[in-house]
């Protein structure tokens, strides 16, 4: 095996700029589109652009047709593309973590037992007592867990859950704006972030609470005008994936919204029934009543939250900026040692400070660019109006919201995803305004919101293009692609043994200075059925006591480390 360097997720603000050309190029078509829009004297008479108009146009005039129509699409696109940007390969501690919880919904179980040997197996974001689990709320693995069990790949269950969400932010957007740029809002996400972004290229999730934040906000804002079964029941369905999902950020959303609702006079208007009321209650009772069940089955109590056990047992740093550090837990490996009592802890302090806080919230607000916006959706985000009297409710949404998002010690875009419908519903109606824009007395700007598809097709030729030819697309997800092709030395070496019969006991022995995102040891819900398992070396006697334990498998010692990394097989 080639040693290659991983993309560090200690600092991502290291690499933030790396790969800069899918921005300039972006940029580049933009300035193009716009150079176009201002140049001709009506660009919506152009034949190509009067024809994509009117067929877009026919299409959103029959609602649910386009929001079933995003739906496929968006299906059939990612699936197009499969043989330039393949199923991904999991690298990330977050990924192995959801396809932990995967496989064990997959198999019938809500967790599993404690390995005897589960020093070995530690490794980040999962617990191993008083259960074998990942350390995440369930819905995401329940969704990985749907594909695999209906397809044969857990990745089937993301790429529903990327179509739901393209299809039910059309349907959040019909609430708020016309028919043709609800349609438009579907499209955008769809080639943004349906094709290319790690949302749909990875097992980190993202896409699973964005569909249930909008349609949070869709059901809730049909209610409010008009209360009926079908809504009532999507709110508590839709309130209960954000709780089992990104559950701080869905309930700043829930909160939000109830909030900003509330004092536009919006919950006013509402006249509840009992039609209404019973199965919303019921609803939420029998989601709550299953989610401490859950709690209870692999926590060991039912008032004990995700993460609470695992971040007990390994970190010392925080979640919120108000909270202090911990002491640093004695951790038996010196990897998970470093990263949680030295690299995360730093981290955290600095964020503590003054000067830490401002950086760490540029950062955020940098990261929230790049990958919501981008180039393509600057213009309309600088035309924004905040104090739009039609949208002010979604405006005091997000701006409430922000705080919360800026409390946080950690963030990458997927923290913000029950959010994504707030910011396309403001970017679509930004570009309306757009659309009345005159100069010198004439339109100019008659058809921004195609010429931005146009340029977002353009870009997914780009990048599909630079997928086919191996381009070093491997960045944090910050940029527009997210990551398309990426490479997995934990795959190649899962290729090499797949080559030898049998099954196989692979002892990782790390160097010191092991960067820690490159991690090996992640196993399957049922680890001695596993033909592979990975395991940490630790002292002579455990180690010797690990082999006999697995005598019918071909022993191995991995040295990640070297150069290049070095598999020696054991007699």
């Amino acid at each position: 095996m080639k040693k290659r360097r991983s993309p560090s997720l200690i600092d991502p603000a290291s690499k933030l700029l790396s790969d800069m050309w899918v921005f300039l190029a972006e940029l580049v078509l933009v300035i193009a589109a716009v150079a176009l829009a201002t140049s001709a004297s009506n660009v919506s008479r152009i034949r190509w652009i009067a024809r994509m108009n009117q067929f877009i146009r026919r299409l959103a005039a029959r609602k649910t047709a386009a929001v079933f129509g995003i739906f496929v699409l968006s299906l059939a696109a990612r699936i197009t593309l499969l043989p330039v940007v393949p199923v991904p390969t999991p690298r990330i501690h977050d990924e192995f973590s959801h396809l932990l919880a995967a496989d064990t919904y997959a198999s019938g179980r809500l967790t599993n037992p404690t390995h005897p040997f589960w020093r070995h197996f530690e490794t980040f974001h999962i617990q191993h007592h008083p259960s074998y689990m990942s350390m995440y709320p369930p819905a995401s693995g329940m969704m990985l867990a749907l594909g695999k069990r209906t397809f044969g790949i857990p990745w089937a269950g993301v790429l529903i859950a990327t179509a739901g969400m393209c299809a039910a932010i059309t349907w959040m957007l019909q609430a708020w704006l016309p028919p043709y740029w609800a349609l438009m809002g579907g499209l955008l996400a769809l080639m943004r972030i349906g094709l290319y972004s790690y949302w749909v290229n990875s097992y980190w999730g993202g896409a699973l609470p964005a569909l249930a934040g909008a349609v949070f906000i869709g059901a809730l804002t049909r209610f409010c005008r008009k209360p009926s079964l079908l809504h009532g029941i999507l709110l508590p369905v839709s309130v209960g994936i954000l709780a089992t999902t990104r559950m701080y950020e869905g309930a700043l959303l829930v909160g939000a919204a109830v909030v900003s609702m509330a004092v536009h006079g919006h919950l006013r208007k509402v006249r509840l029934t009992r039609l209404t009321v019973i199965p919303m209650v019921l609803a939420l009772a029998g989601i709550a009543a299953a989610m401490l069940q859950f709690n209870q089955t692999v926590y060991g109590n039912a008032m004990t939250l995700p993460y609470s056990i695992n971040r007990d047992t390994y970190a010392a740093a925080q979640l919120f900026i108000w909270q202090k550090p911990n002491p640093v837990p004695e951790i038996s490996h010196a990897p998970m040692r470093d990263f949680f009592g030295r690299v995360e802890l730093e981290r955290f302090n600095q964020f503590r400070t003054p000067y830490g806080f401002a950086v760490r919230t540029a950062l955020k607000a940098l990261h929230f660019y790049l990958f919501f916006i981008g180039p393509v959706l600057t213009i309309p985000l600088l035309f924004i109006r905040y104090r739009d009297k039609r949208m002010k409710p979604l405006t005091s949404i997000g701006l409430l919201m922000i705080p919360g998002v800026l409390a946080g010690a950690w963030f990458a875009p997927h923290y913000l995803s029950p959010a994504t419908c707030l910011v396309y519903a403001l970017l679509l109606q930004s570009m309306r305004r757009l659309n009345a824009v005159s100069l010198r007395g004439a339109r100019a700007l008659t058809a921004p919101a195609v010429l931005l598809l146009v340029v977002g097709a353009s870009m997914t030729c780009f990048v599909a293009a630079a997928s086919w030819s191996r381009a070093p697309l491997t960045v944090p997800p910050l940029s527009w692609c997210g990551w398309t092709y990426r490479e997995s030395d934990r795959g190649d070496l899962i290729k090499i043994l797949s080559t030898h019969p049998g099954r196989h006991l692979v002892i990782v022995r790390y160097e010191p200075k092991h960067d820690p995102s490159n991690e090996y040891v992640y196993n399957e819900a049922n680890i001695d059925l596993a033909r592979i398992v990975w395991a940490r070396e630790m002292y002579p006697q455990s180690n010797q006591a690990l082999i006999a334990y697995y005598q019918d498998r071909q022993a191995w010692v991995f040295e990640p480390d070297l150069s290049p990394p070095k598999l020696t097989r054991l007699k």
